[in-house]
């Protein structure tokens, strides 16, 4: 199950980025109107820009590397790293050997 694999707490750490990013001021009226055209065209768009902000925003994010995506989308994201990844990160870096057992 997804949701035991990156654990409660990814999960209330990524509602509360939504929440965040929802409070900001925006017009739902226009997001609306918007994806209620696209969805009722013929030919809708594979992708649908809403505002200036996410056009000029877009078209600027697609022109940088992929590298340099990856690192604006992790500083933007709350971590995004699996609960059972991080636990076998902090029980390797605790046993760094791989032993079970400790030298004597």
């Amino acid at each position: 199950d997804i949701k035991e694999e990156y654990g409660q707490d990814y999960f209330e750490r990524y509602a509360r980025h939504v929440e965040r990013m929802m409070s900001q001021q925006w017009e739902s009226k226009i997001t609306i109107d918007v994806m209620v055209r696209t969805l009722l065209s013929r030919y809708p768009s594979s992708r649908v820009n809403v505002g200036m902000d996410s056009r000029y925003g877009l078209i600027l994010y697609s022109m940088f590397p992929a590298w340099l995506r990856n690192i604006f989308s992790q500083l933007l994201l709350p971590d995004q790293t699996p609960a059972a990844l991080r636990d076998a990160i902090n029980q390797t870096s605790k046993n760094p050997s791989g032993d079970s057992k400790k030298n004597e």
